[in-house]
């Protein structure tokens, strides 16, 4: 079962606001920074205020979602450990 969720997350190196999608930016989440919980705080009570940019955000999700299939993402894994055996191999 798919559901649209939108993300509220701490800003961390592989986590954003933004995703770009087909050249457009999207926004899929709204993140805070890492520890800071009043930040976290007025992040979901924005949205608790906000119906309608969770619903946007929800929107936003789904229609990426098809990026990050299981397939997809251990396809993407075997390309890094294939790229880094090249690499020791001296192929690159």
């Amino acid at each position: 079962m798919l559901i649209a969720e939108g993300i509220v997350a701490a800003d961390v190196v592989l986590i954003g606001i933004i995703f770009v999608a087909g050249g457009e930016k999207v926004v899929v989440g709204i993140v805070f920074p890492p520890g800071d919980i009043e930040q976290m705080k007025e992040r979901l009570l924005y949205l608790k205020h906000h119906p309608e940019e969770i619903e946007r955000i929800s929107r936003n999700n789904l229609s990426d979602v098809h990026r990050f299939t299981v397939e997809r993402q251990a396809e993407k894994y075997l390309d890094i450990y294939r790229n880094v055996l090249n690499y020791d191999q001296g192929h690159f």
